[in-house]
């Protein structure tokens, strides 16, 4: 490997990217609706309580905008979803369960009030487009005009597909609050399904 080579991956992937651990709450799970009458469900976990390490690349800034940036979110994670939404944000058990795991990469782009150095004081707000992974296993109860389904969904293939995000982040030098909503989608014959992926988060980052 060349050694121009190495500053390139080392000035990507480390020199000014952060690390951040953090504590809060997290709900992850799959959304299905039905193509054919637009019938649709919820299954969902819910952590009370979630541990979050996050990696993130050194934002860049658009010289003609210096507060419009981007950046890549990483993810790999997977959850065991057994609440069933009943209406909205109520959430039941009613045997209804699905499980799986998904990764995705999604380059972001952002608005940012402040500056975002190592001990930066900002708030940010940012959408993305990417790509992502999943696999899933399980049942979702479906509400329609013709009543409730309950619906057998699996996908064991590890395919490319389409993943979106959005954040909201403030930071005062190295504590920060962060709602990020994330993941993979999956358009089939009979359903769309998103794999979605909520957290809210106080944490602390490290800036390399």
């Amino acid at each position: 490997m060349s050694s121009e080579l190495s500053d390139d991956l080392y000035d990507f992937f480390i020199d000014g990217a952060s690390l951040r651990l953090g504590l809060g709450v997290r709900q992850a799970g799959l959304k299905v609706t039905r193509k054919s009458d637009g019938a649709e469900g919820k299954v969902v976990q819910r952590d009370e309580e979630a541990y979050f390490i996050t990696y993130s690349t050194k934002p860049g800034f658009l010289k003609s905008s210096p507060s419009v940036g981007y950046t890549f979110m990483f993810n790999l994670s997977s959850f065991d979803a057994d609440q069933q939404e009943t209406s909205k944000d109520v959430y039941e058990d009613l045997g209804t369960r699905a499980s799986g795991e998904f990764l995705y990469v999604v380059p972001t782009v952002f608005y940012q009030w402040g500056e975002s150095r190592y001990e930066g004081k900002y708030t940010r707000i940012g959408i993305g487009v990417g790509l992502g992974l999943t696999r899933f296993n399980g049942e979702v109860l479906l509400s329609g005009p013709s009543g409730n389904e309950t619906v057998s969904l699996s996908d064991t293939r590890t395919k490319l597909k389409a993943a979106t995000s959005f954040i909201l982040e403030s930071r005062w030098n190295h504590w920060g609050i962060r709602l990020s909503v994330a993941g993979p989608t999956q358009e089939t014959e009979e359903y769309n399904i998103q794999v979605e992926d909520v957290a809210l988060n106080l944490g602390y980052s490290f800036v390399f």
